[in-house]
């Protein structure tokens, strides 16, 4: 706290922010999720939005924390049918995609974890 007995806004506030990008990243089945997948995503992997100059402050902010959400996090597979091969960090070493040389084939983008292994 700080010399007023006032909690420090900042930290709250990036926690907060990150709580709704956690909540972006995980694709949950609300209307405003889709509106930022649909508007601002556009079903493109999490991992490799970037912000644009005519984006809202909102989601900027959002996506100025994406790299401090992402290098935190690891993906529990379960079963696989919604962790992405390429682009979820599902292994310690980080997304398969972010160890290629190149970018992954396009037709092969959309594969999950499920599609490998049983």
């Amino acid at each position: 706290m700080g010399s007023l007995g006032i909690k420090h806004l900042a930290a709250w506030n990036k926690a907060f922010l990150l709580k709704l990008l956690w909540i972006v990243y995980q694709r949950k089945d609300t209307p405003w999720v889709d509106l930022v997948w649909g508007k601002y995503l556009h079903n493109c992997p999490f991992d490799s939005a970037e912000a644009k100059p005519y984006y809202s402050p909102f989601w900027k902010s959002l996506l100025s924390l994406k790299d401090h959400l992402l290098s935190n996090i690891c993906i529990k597979v379960r079963n696989g049918e919604t962790t992405s091969f390429w682009f979820d960090k599902w292994l310690p070493s980080g997304p398969l995609a972010l160890q290629l040389e190149s970018e992954p084939p396009a037709l092969c983008s959309h594969f999950r974890v499920s599609d490998f292994f049983c």
